[in-house]
């Protein structure tokens, strides 16, 4: 079974998830998982009940379940009741990952919702796996990001992300200014399996 793997990049400002398909479908309900990115620990809340605590800076949780239809989901630094929070509609049988965008530890932090499975049956075509690309770097400049030579986004800016199907195996990953090949902002290698 291939493995979740997570690599975070310039110092987890830029962040790849990458999930193989398959993984994880919620067999009634929805399914959620949060790419902790703002807070030095957090606390995860469903309609203020704790469903997950300490989740450290640049980790990314388990799936957890929950019931289709409208929940307010909060993450929120750890021991305190206010943080990133949105109203979410979960579609039955749908997988989302959550993410607070946000400078460090910043009390503005806002929630970024993440359809893993609208995203996957509006794609073109399919690997078997995915990873989402997310900009969380406030004074960052937008990037076009590459996975080996192929463009697989454009114009992301802070707050934005990219849900791509890419190849099996290691990846040159890298971004550039938006709209200007040749100014490279970032290079990482990946290994997704």
């Amino acid at each position: 079974m291939r493995k979740v793997t997570i690599c975070l990049l310039l110092a987890s400002l830029f962040a790849v998830l990458s999930t193989l398909y398959a993984q994880q479908m919620p067999s009634e309900g929805a399914v959620f998982r949060v790419s902790q990115l703002v807070y030095p620990n957090a606390d995860v809340l469903v309609d203020g009940e704790s469903v997950l605590v300490e989740l450290g800076y640049t980790l990314t949780s388990d799936y957890l379940p929950l019931a289709a239809g409208s929940h307010t989901l909060s993450v929120v630094p750890t021991g305190q009741s206010a943080g990133a929070t949105a109203e979410i509609e979960f579609a039955e049988g749908h997988r989302y990952t959550i993410a607070p965008i946000g400078t460090y530890d910043a009390p503005d932090a806002s929630l970024l919702v993440v359809d893993e499975t609208a995203e996957l049956m509006a794609l073109p075509e399919n690997s078997g796996s995915y990873a989402i690309i997310l900009h969380n770097v406030a004074q960052a400049p937008a990037v076009d990001v590459y996975f080996n030579e192929t463009q697989v986004g454009a114009d992301m800016g802070f707050g934005g992300y990219v849900f791509t199907s890419p190849p099996i195996g290691m990846i040159d990953s890298h971004a550039t200014l938006a709209g200007n090949p040749e100014r490279w902002f970032l290079k990482a290698p990946i290994h997704h399996a």
